[in-house]
């Protein structure tokens, strides 16, 4: 999937896992694939996960610093640390 694109496969990975767990791709065992999910979150999610809204609040006021991690995966370290 990456390769016509000049991404490596930890990239993508990366990237799909994120897809996924957000709920914009699945995975279709039976042909070993994956696919598109189109789903009415909307302002919704936020309501469902609000972790997700308190991480980024603390993102916007700047607690959260990212730091580059392995394989294509990043790390958050608090400002305090």
């Amino acid at each position: 999937m990456g390769a016509g694109l000049g991404l490596d496969r930890e990239r993508v990975v990366a990237a799909l896992g994120y897809l996924a767990a957000s709920g914009r791709v699945g995975y279709d065992l039976g042909e070993e694939s994956f696919f598109r999910r189109e789903l009415p979150f909307g302002g919704a999610l936020e309501v469902m996960h609000p972790r997700l809204a308190s991480a980024r609040d603390l993102i916007a006021a700047g607690a959260v610093v990212w730091r580059p991690g392995a394989r294509g995966c990043a790390a958050a370290m608090s400002s305090a640390w």
